[in-house]
């Protein structure tokens, strides 16, 4: 017992190292080419694609530049960190599995990056440039459309974290109807329940009025829904 909790404190101490070292690489190396470092280049990127055409992207305080640049290392060296977070998670528990337990987690933990990393790109391509220009259409006539760096970055990270979560959703629900805790038929049971909830959520995260964002925005989640039900399903006809 206490073997294996060195073993997993050790683990964790690796992935935190990991971690701070990826953030500090991130904020503070510099590119020799493009002379910018990847925190930097990453802010040049989102102010390219989020800021609507006639905005101004600004800083409101002299800490805003640092904090905004810490911030964007850290969304990077958190999804950067997520390989090692899975390739110890094998490390720990593959040992104690038989062959066909040990097939099925490095499906189930390739599938996980998979979709981490497609969540990412769904936020960072489609989801936050959505946001962004809705909202921007309701700027009041006469008023200077001016967006403060800090939040502009706040809104772009929170997105993409939540948004390689929330593509796990399939992945969560195979895992739960195969460890028998939720049974294949509650999915289908309540997806009607998980579609109006879908609903309400993408109308709330872009206001238009026009409902064609709240549309587009729900298509991939319920289709996700859908995935998990379905491979629910499978797995539970296995059993």
């Amino acid at each position: 017992m206490l073997t294996e909790l060195k073993l997993l404190q050790y683990a964790l101490l690796r992935i935190v190292a990991w971690f701070f070292v990826l953030v500090l690489g991130f904020l503070f190396v510099t590119i020799p080419k493009v002379n910018a470092t990847v925190a930097s280049l990453a802010v040049q990127e989102m102010n390219a694609r989020f800021v609507p055409e006639g905005a101004t992207l600004a800083v409101f305080s002299p800490l805003d530049p640092f904090l905004t640049l810490a911030t964007v290392a850290g969304m990077l060296a958190f999804l950067a960190t997520i390989p090692l977070v899975f390739s110890e998670f094998w490390d720990f528990v593959a040992p104690a599995l038989h062959p066909r337990e040990r097939r099925m987690l490095a499906v189930g933990i390739l599938g996980a990056l998979g979709l981490t990393a497609l969540g990412a790109a769904f936020s960072f391509f489609f989801l936050v440039p959505i946001v962004f220009n809705e909202l921007f259409a309701f700027l009041p006539f006469g008023v200077e459309p001016i967006f403060g760096l800090r939040q502009l970055i706040a809104v772009t990270v929170g997105f993409t974290l939540i948004s390689s979560l929330l593509f796990l959703l399939p992945l969560v629900m195979v895992l739960l109807t195969y460890a028998r805790l939720v049974p294949s038929p509650f999915w289908l049971t309540y997806s009607r329940h998980a579609v109006l909830l879908t609903l309400i959520a993408s109308a709330i995260i872009t206001p238009d009025g026009s409902g064609v964002s709240m549309i587009l925005l729900s298509l991939p989640i319920c289709g996700l829904y859908a995935a998990g039900y379905a491979g629910a399903r499978t797995v539970g006809s296995l059993k």
